[in-house]
């Protein structure tokens, strides 16, 4: 779900629930996971950051399950291109 609060800024959430299964084992994986995301933007300026929880609970060969935990962040910045005006000078 993403929810814009005004023209330049921009909020979301998701949440992540199913599991996975190998075509070639059988294995599964369930995973539940939990995010957040904000942004901002302005003409050509834009930043970005979003973080998640991940909890994979990861079937092994054996049959047993084995419990994986992962926080995953992501940020980014970008800037308009600046190269031709550097040759304008």
């Amino acid at each position: 779900m993403k929810l814009v609060v005004f023209d330049r800024v921009n909020l979301g959430a998701n949440i992540d629930l199913g599991t996975l299964k190998d075509p070639f084992t059988a294995a599964e994986l369930e995973r539940k996971a939990l995010g957040v995301s904000a942004g901002y933007g302005f003409d050509k300026l834009k930043l970005a950051s979003a973080v998640e929880y991940r909890v994979d609970n990861i079937q092994q060969p054996d049959a047993s399950f084995s419990k994986r935990t992962s926080w995953l962040w992501k940020n980014s910045f970008k800037l308009p291109d600046v190269r031709g005006l550097a040759a304008h000078r």
